[in-house]
């Protein structure tokens, strides 16, 4: 009797399926620990504990031939003595060893490629720097974004830190980062000050405590004019208080002992400039704090402001929704939170149309602090997270960055607690709901990626499993909480391109980001490569009503459409900084003998020369924006 064929069938995966591949309905190859259905879209992959184990003779073949392609490579890169001193004291613990100089800058040096298209942006080629030479699998994966409105948006670029090198070998990379003063260990308070009632004729004093308790610190909302960190919370290596540290401490990666006084003169001028604070600030330091006189002609017109001047880059509400409820005084949802909005509507339209000496803002977010309790925190509603996210947005530009920080947290936390990155596919319910709940989520993302990356701390947004599409592209008007249908996306900038477009390029520069924050420090051929795959795939996926141009858009829209050009020219002057206080203190890679160091030292000339280009054209998208655009006081914040 013939014996039945053969099946090419691994019989170690015969009859088990991970979890994930069984609740997508797909196919499982059962290989242990993680599917190779899971490895490459990078999913989380579990086993039923009465799953069998593929602990074979084939496996373990397997996984000997893997070792030893693993070692070959890492022989490329370090010596066995520094192999065997990493595997004693493990790479972050106790050894100090480079990878040898592995330099590839194959990229163009004067220009960016502009073949990729729109469809080729998303996932790209893995740069040079970092790509797989042990055949494993590529990690450009691809997500559910937009899934039902043809959208697509890929987590593939939001890989984890990889290991990289110094261009030249011995050089210590410079300092960024700061320690933490040993009285104050990064506490901060930015609580406002205290009132006290007394006689302006008697002798106790104004205010007690510290004569110069009453002075403001000099800090902002973008983190970048202070260089003393006490009480200011912690600031990373890529903000831009790190830069004016460096800076203030005239750091040099040789000591810079052959230049001590310039380093004396540039510490006492800058002390000069932080001690010596200017005259306003004690004029705003009044007996007493005025209390505005708020009437409803009054709050109509901060109403107006705040639509007209901050809606256009924040659109996390529907202005014909708030406007109805508004107007009515019966109608509106029930419980505090609508209060809370209105408030927040109404400091805001305060705080981007008046001067700077009007107050009425403080007022209105003070009524907002009492409501918004502690116990908010035991609830969970859509409006609770617009009221948290705009909030911060608020404190930001008030000059409370941590204050800001810890509010966004909480509108991303409640958000999740929500479901808001999630789209629930065949859940009946009306599109506008569906349309808003996907509008609150990218704005969050704008907000909370945008800040975290201003302060140089780690990332919050979750970099895995969001599964929900992008704003449509739509005039607000004509989407209404009644519609049954969806209106066709417009072919023209609306006011949600502004989130549309600056998501996904937080989305492409994530892993960029990861890079620059974490340990060792990336090369000047990793970031020219992730450069030119992940900002120029980025750029290239601009529709052409939103490029990278000066272009004819409405006033309200020229703001956001500003911060869009000025925010990737940012994020490459910081990639490329160290090259260029490298090449301004300590020479462009003079005594460099080896072909290896020499290519090292193109490649910090190419980072350089980007810091100055990215540079030179942001300070003129800058002043071209001022030109053309209507003076405010939140586009004077984004300006400075």
């Amino acid at each position: 009797m013939a014996e039945p064929p053969k099946t090419d069938r691994n019989p170690t995966s015969a009859g088990q399926s991970c979890r994930e591949c069984r609740r997508r309905k797909g196919k499982c190859d059962g290989k242990m620990p993680v599917c190779s259905i899971c490895q490459r879209y990078n999913r989380h992959c579990l086993y039923d504990k009465h799953s069998r184990s593929s602990l074979t003779r084939k496996h373990l073949t397997e996984v000997e031939e893997r070792l030893e392609k693993a070692e070959a490579l890492l022989r490329t890169f370090f010596t066995d003595a520094e192999l065997a001193q990493m595997l004693a004291h493990g790479v972050t613990s106790g050894a100090n060893v480079l990878p040898r100089p592995l330099v590839n800058v194959s990229r163009t040096v004067e220009g960016y490629s502009s073949q990729q298209g729109p469809a080729d942006s998303l996932v790209g080629p893995a740069p040079a720097s970092t790509s797989s030479a042990a055949g494993a699998p590529s990690s450009n994966e691809t997500s559910s974004h937009g899934r039902e409105s043809g959208q697509t948006s890929e987590f593939g670029f939001l890989q984890p830190a990889s290991s990289s090198n110094n261009d030249v070998q011995g050089t210590t990379p410079l300092s960024f980062e700061s320690l933490p003063t040993a009285d104050d260990d990064f506490e901060w308070d930015e609580r406002e000050p205290s009132w006290p009632l007394v006689d302006p004729g008697g002798d106790s004093p104004a205010f007690e405590g510290d004569a110069d308790a009453d002075i403001p610190k000099i800090t902002d909302g973008m983190a970048t004019l202070t260089a003393d960190d006490s009480n200011t919370g912690f600031l990373g290596s890529v903000s831009g208080a790190a830069l004016l540290r460096l800076i203030w401490m005239g750091t040099s990666t040789d000591g810079g002992a052959d230049r001590p006084e310039l380093k004396r003169e540039r510490r006492r001028s800058l002390e000069e400039l932080f001690k010596n604070r200017p005259d306003e600030y004690s004029a705003s330091l009044s007996w007493l704090q005025t209390r505005p006189l708020i009437t409803r002609a009054v709050l109509d017109n901060l109403v107006d402001a705040y639509f007209a001047l901050y809606h256009p880059t924040f659109p996390i509400l529907h202005e014909p929704t708030f406007r109805e409820q508004y107007s009515r005084l019966h109608g509106r949802p029930s419980g505090s939170t609508w209060h809370i909005l209105a408030n927040l509507v109404a400091a805001l339209g305060s705080f981007v149309s008046t001067a700077c000496s009007d107050d009425t803002h403080i007022t209105l977010f003070n009524a907002v602090k009492a409501n918004l309790t502690i116990e908010s925190l035991e609830t969970g509603s859509l409006s609770l997270v617009q009221a948290f996210a705009m909030a911060a947005n608020y404190l930001q530009k008030r000059n409370r960055p941590n204050s800001g920080y810890n509010y966004g947290g909480i509108a991303l936390r409640l958000a999740i607690s929500l479901g808001l990155h999630k789209d629930f596919h065949g859940w009946q319910t009306a599109p506008f709901k569906k349309e808003m709940r996907r509008r609150v989520w990218w704005s969050l993302c704008v907000l909370d990626v945008g800040a975290t990356i201003t302060y140089g701390r780690p990332l919050n947004w979750p970099q895995v499993g969001v599964e929900t599409a992008f704003p449509l592209n739509i005039h607000e008007q004509d989407l209404a909480p009644g519609s049954t249908t969806v209106p066709p996306e417009a072919n023209e900038a609306t006011l949600y391109t502004y989130i549309r477009t600056q998501s996904l390029y937080h989305l492409r520069t994530m892993r960029i980001y990861n890079r620059l924050i974490s340990n060792p420090v990336p090369s000047a051929a990793e970031l020219i490569s992730l450069d030119d795959d992940l900002i120029q795939g980025w750029l290239a996926s601009l529709p052409s009503y939103y490029c990278d141009a000066d272009l004819p858009l409405p006033k309200g829209f020229l703001l956001g459409h500003a911060i869009g050009r000025w925010r990737f020219r940012l994020l490459r002057i910081i990639m490329y900084r160290p090259f260029l206080i490298r090449w301004a203190q300590d020479g462009s890679g003079s005594g460099l003998s080896s072909p290896s160091h020499a290519a090292a030292a193109t490649a910090e000339s190419i980072a350089t020369m980007r810091c100055f280009k990215a540079a030179e054209e942001c300070i003129s998208c800058i002043y071209q924006f001022w030109a053309a655009a209507t003076h405010t006081r939140l586009a004077a914040w984004y300006v400075l």
